[in-house]
Parts: structure tokens; sequence; C-alpha cells
């Protein structure tokens, strides 16, 4: 099904137009009349009138819909209450035997369907037809455990329903996000470069329109949305880079921030994204994190396009022989003078790019602006992963900071 999208659908004319791409998110179904077949999609499944069954899009193991850790909420639950409910219930029931141990990690495992939680196969789903308002009032005497016994207890009988993968269940989780963990920002951050990574790819008929063309999607998530980034992960949304397959080209005159993704053309992409084939060994891999920007003060929707931020923080020179540099833009001096790192953000991660346990350092490169000591502009992207440079930028970070306006 996968191919019959990415043949039909992906290389047709209208989905390289940036216009047609938020008409597309945003429609809950769509019917694709292709040459020789139909297709359609919608938040949950894709299917062809070649198919006889619909094909549900994979789901991520480890997150909630919300945006949520999975590790998170069962860390959350109350498990004497979730066994006096079990009690309660198997006693009414008149049988211990017919409610089995709630099938979660460590009692029973996760059940290997796409699913985070389910119940376990031998529950008796119509279970409440045989107890009346009064029995489940005894049963959840426990508020928490009245509560996430009606949050698992779903029409198919799913716990909880878990994250989709793909650009729609990327939008979904951007729609309903409730997380506030770092791990659970970075997540947010990876769903929404996602829809940045399809979006940068099509064509504009003018450019001014490069945030207009996708901003009916940004009123929609119950975030800041601050020139193409959002304030609710605004440190990790600034590791956005080009594509390293594409070519840089100068700077289109937009009334965009520098610091935006908006504010080059090309497409766009990120480095903190896990290894797909890792989600199942993913729980709990970013660690040693480290932010070393806050977010800007608060910035309305109208004014987005001219905020500049304020910094706190040093710089260090770029040097090439301990960071790996991406540039934004065309650069006239190859010697990379005048260019300095912002450092953002490091971790630990050997699910990520270059798969390694090593500390990475990643950050942008900035220069200052013509005639100013104070105000800087973004040129791109930096990664280190040398640990000694890493240790001695960090080392670095608690020298006196700088004052610094990014523009």
């Amino acid at each position: 099904m996968a191919d019959l999208f990415k043949d039909k659908v992906e290389s047709a004319r209208l989905t390289t137009r940036a216009w047609a791409f938020q008409e597309r998110v945003l429609a809950s179904r769509i019917l694709h009349f292709c040459e020789g077949l139909v297709l359609f999609e919608c938040n949950e499944i894709q299917a062809s009138s070649s198919h006889g069954f619909g094909q549900p899009y994979p789901k991520k193991e480890h997150f909630r819909l919300d945006g949520q850790s999975i590790l998170t909420w069962e860390n959350e639950i109350d498990w004497d209450a979730v066994m006096r409910t079990r009690t309660e219930v198997s006693r009414l029931l008149g049988n211990t035997d017919t409610v089995p141990w709630w099938p979660l990690q460590d009692r029973g495992g996760i059940r290997a369907n796409g699913n985070v939680l389910r119940w376990n196969s031998n529950f008796p789903l119509n279970v409440l037809e045989f107890l009346d308002l009064s029995d489940l009032v005894s049963v959840f005497r426990d508020f928490k455990a009245y509560q996430e016994y009606f949050l698992w207890r779903t029409w198919r009988g799913e716990m909880i329903e878990s994250a989709r993968m793909g650009m729609r269940g990327a939008f979904e989780m951007l729609v309903h996000f409730k997380g506030v963990s770092v791990e659970e920002k970075i997540e947010f951050h990876s769903c929404w470069y996602e829809i940045v990574e399809n979006y940068s790819q099509r064509n504009l008929t003018n450019h001014t329109d490069k945030l207009v063309a996708i901003q009916g999607l940004a009123r929609f998530v119950p975030c800041h949305f601050v020139a193409g980034l959002w304030k609710e992960a605004f440190a990790l949304n600034l590791l956005w880079m080009l594509e390293r397959s594409s070519q840089p080209k100068g700077r289109p005159r937009r009334d965009i921030p520098t610091w935006s993704w908006a504010s080059v053309d090309g497409p766009i992409s990120h480095w903190l994204r896990v290894r797909a084939s890792s989600d199942s060994a993913s729980r709990g891999i970013w660690k040693d994190l480290g932010l070393y920007v806050t977010t800007p003060s608060e910035p309305t929707p109208e004014a987005a396009r001219t905020v500049a931020l304020y910094f706190q923080i040093p710089l260090f020179n770029l040097d090439t022989s301990k960071a790996t540099f991406y540039p934004d833009i065309t650069m006239a001096d190859e010697s990379h003078a005048g260019l300095f790192c912002l450092a953002i953000f490091s971790f630990r991660n050997s699910h990520v790019d270059p798969y390694c346990a090593d500390r990475q350092l990643h950050g942008i490169v900035v220069r200052a602006v013509v005639g100013s000591v104070q105000w800087y502009e973004r040129v791109g992207y930096f990664r280190m992963l040398d640990q000694a440079a890493v240790e001695d930028a960090l080392q670095r970070l608690r020298h006196d900071a700088l004052t610094i306006v990014l523009v």
C-alpha cells in the first residue's frame, strides 16, 4: 500500500504544490482518483480499490496519541489501586479467575500488535454488563483507578491509543500534545519536522508565501507558533538544517528571521531522529540531556515574523576540525572566518546517527550582522561528536555569557 501511494500520490503534480499541503493534512478523509484505481486515506488507514482491506498506519510503541511517554504514564499508575480493582471485579463476578492481570510490561508483556497496551485476550469485554452503577462505585473507590479503568476500556479493547507513524500521525500528535518532559518535547520536535520536511520540498509561485501556506495547520495546534517554530519546544525547534544532499542557495528576501527554517529555500531536515528499527528498544535512551538556551519572551503570532531572540550565552569560534558545519546559505568566505557556534543541545543516544554511545553537541552557527557587535544572524548548523571537543565546548558554556540578539 505504501508503494502505491508513493507511486500514484506522492509523485503526482498536485503533491508538488505547497498550497495543496495543508488541505491534504487537514482533510480527515481523501479519495485520490489515480490512473487505473482509486486510493483512500484517512487518519487511521490507507486503502485502494484494488485491495479488499484497509492498511492501518504503524504505531509507535512508547508514545501515546497525546505525545506523552508510556513509561511516564506507567510510573503514575497506582498499582495497589489497580490490584484492589481487579479483586473487587472478580468478587462481584463470583470468579477470581475471570479477570486476569492487566497485561502491562512486567505483568504479562506488551502485546506485539501495534498498540501500546491491550486487554488480555481472555478478558470478557462485556464485563460491565454484569455490574450496575452502585457496584462500579464500590469497585472504584480509588478515583484514580476508576479513571484509569475507563481510559483503558475503548471500543477495541485497547488500553491506550498509541501514536501513529507517518505525516498524519505526526499532525495528530501535535494537535493533542500534552507532553512536558524533554524526551516528550523531542518527540514533538520530530513530529513537527516530519511535516516541515514534506512541506519544504514543495513549490510556491510566490516565495513570500513560505509561512502563509502552512499557517492553517498551526491554528489547530494548541501551542504558540513563532515564525515556523513552536514556543513549547523552541530550543529544540532551532535545530533544523538543510537536507545534506541539497545545495545551499542565497538567502531569499523574506520578512522572516534567519533562525527560522522558512528563511531559506530547499528541503529541511533534522538530526534528532531515532532509528526506526530501534523503536522497540528506545525506552529511556535519551541520556545526559543538556539544553543551553531558554525560550524567548512571549511573542504573538502577529509579531512572529519580526521577533528577535535575546540570549545570554557564550559563543565560541567555529573549528571545522572539531565540528561538522552544515551551511544554510552559500558562503562567500570558505575560511569560515567570523563564524561562531551557539550551543543548544547535548545528549547521549545510541539510536541517533552515528549510532554510538558518545555524547553529541548540536547547535547553530551565527555571524555578526554588518555594522553591529551585538546582533547576529544564523548561517548554518553544527554537530560535534569528538568527545574532547564536546567536553571543551561544554566547559566554555560555564564562562561569562554574552548578550546577543539573533535576528
